[in-house]
């Protein structure tokens, strides 16, 4: 009800005798909760699955990369642009932490610091521009 927009609808339940209907009211209260403890499912348990390779990789790579557009779009949770693990959204430390490309193309790319070599420089008051390794070898990009 709460992915349809539907507020009310019937349940009808069949024991193999007899029919009953019963009238069901939408409840946002108890539909929040459900949408969060499914997501959380999804991504422990399901998106691991898929993610965790099989024997025809480039299928594979494609449909997780699917499905990884598909939960972005959905959640605004994005994928790690190299490992595929998803990008914590309250970062504990530094082990955690993301940096997303920065290119005028607009890759979109996000990464974990650990996974490209990223370090923020203390000095900085503020980062530089940050560029993917795919967006600096294909886009000209001089550091």
């Amino acid at each position: 009800m709460g992915i349809t927009g539907i507020y009310k609808c019937d349940l009808v339940v069949y024991d193999g005798h007899k029919v009953v209907v019963i009238d069901v009211e939408f409840n946002s209260d108890y539909w929040l909760k459900l949408a969060a403890d499914v997501n959380n499912f999804y991504l422990k348990f399901v998106y691991r699955q898929l993610t965790s390779g099989g024997e025809n990789q480039n299928s594979a790579s494609t449909c997780r990369k699917e499905v990884q557009l598909a939960v972005s779009a959905k959640t605004e949770h994005y994928p790690c642009g190299k490992c595929g693990i998803f990008l914590a959204e309250n970062v504990i430390d530094n082990s955690e932490a993301s940096i997303n490309c920065e290119c005028e193309r607009k890759c979109g790319q996000w990464f974990h610091w650990r996974c490209v070599n990223f370090t923020p420089d203390p000095e900085l008051e503020s980062e530089p521009p940050w560029f993917c390794p795919k967006c600096v070898r294909n886009c000209d990009i001089v550091l």
